[in-house]
């Protein structure tokens, strides 16, 4: 990470490309109590990593209780493909990216006036598109949310939505400069020599994709090196059309499950700009680290129903025991049992 601190002494706004200046800031701070401590670089990203879990969970705790909030966070604190976010100081950006745009969505899921609420998801997206050029998709995250729990206020005619997407409209004004470095790196990206083109790059970004989603299940798998040439064809394959019906699910459920269509249209416009704006590298646990805060919130709620239907499945064979013994009929089958044995 030695490289990720050059010149860090002498740090100013403005003079970082692609535009992270506030995650440069941060480590700036930390150089001005040791420059040399690689402990003090690792226990700030530590430190954001712990407030966004807390984040996490103020978050799911409005969506979907208590349990799935708890669960939630422990899988988003303690699995390990969020290690090389955490671990790495060049992931600094995606921890802050991540911190920032939590908060605006728990701002933007409380209570309050709709002005403060406004100025507040305004803050954290800009602040989320300081820290990396990345942070942009904090428009549309924070977009989508308001979308899928506020939905009263969604009245094309109302005062409300038009108050919304000006505030979206400025977000997306000053965070201009974020966008304009997106398309600078993606236009160095499609001129350094890469033979791939654009429909070629998506493939295998979905290729990738999916093979490290599979990290969630078998956790000793990760790691900073995955070998996207070794994809076969029936893993692209499927990962694509895995990719069309997570999409598929996330219109479907709008109405009768809105908190796995929330989840899974996060994950879908978390991980868009990786999939189609053509850069140099593929997708890594780090780059994973916002859009699967998504499958915590799943694998929770998936874990909740599936301890309701252990108990509700027990209760209910404790009760046919119960009604077995009391009407008799235990007796009655050992009667005939014994009766034809004899």
């Amino acid at each position: 990470d030695d490289h990720t601190l050059q010149g860090m002494q002498s740090f100013q706004w403005g003079q970082t490309y692609p535009t992270r200046d506030l995650t440069y800031q941060t480590f700036w701070w930390t150089s001005q109590i040791d420059f040399w401590n690689a402990g003090l670089y690792h226990l700030g990203n530590v430190a954001i990593h712990l407030l966004s879990g807390a984040l996490l969970s103020a978050v799911v705790l409005q969506i979907a209780g208590p349990v799935v909030a708890i669960i939630a966070t422990g899988c988003f604190l303690l699995h390990p493909i969020n290690s090389q976010a955490v671990s790495y100081i060049s992931g600094r950006g995606d921890l802050l990216v991540t911190f920032w745009i939590l908060l605006g969505t728990w701002i933007a899921l409380g209570r309050g006036r709709l002005w403060w609420r406004g100025a507040g998801m305004i803050g954290c997206a800009i602040a989320a598109g300081a820290s990396k050029e990345y942070g942009v998709v904090a428009v549309p995250l924070l977009l989508w949310t308001v979308i899928a729990w506020r939905r009263a206020v969604i009245q094309w005619y109302g005062v409300s939505i038009s108050i919304l997407w000006i505030a979206m409209g400025a977000i997306a004004g000053v965070l201009w400069p974020r966008i304009v470095a997106i398309l600078a790196v993606i236009g160095n990206a499609r001129t350094d020599g890469s033979a791939l083109s654009l429909s070629q790059y998506i493939v295998f970004q979905v290729g990738a994709m999916w093979d490290v989603t599979t990290v969630i299940v078998r956790p000793w798998a990760a790691s900073f090196d995955h070998d996207i040439a070794g994809l076969s064809v029936w893993w692209i394959g499927m990962a694509l059309c895995l990719t069309v019906a997570v999409c598929a699910v996330t219109v479907l459920t709008w109405t009768r499950a809105p908190l796995v269509s929330w989840a899974l249209g996060w994950a879908v416009i978390a991980l868009a700009p990786r999939l189609i704006l053509q850069t140099r590298e593929f997708i890594q646990e780090t780059h994973v680290y916002l859009p699967f805060l998504a499958a915590w919130v799943l694998a929770a709620v998936a874990g909740q129903r599936a301890w309701t239907t252990a108990t509700e499945i027990d209760a209910f064979a404790t009760l046919c025991r119960q009604v077995w013994q009391r009407t008799g009929l235990e007796g009655v089958i050992d009667g005939i049992s014994g009766t034809r044995s004899r």
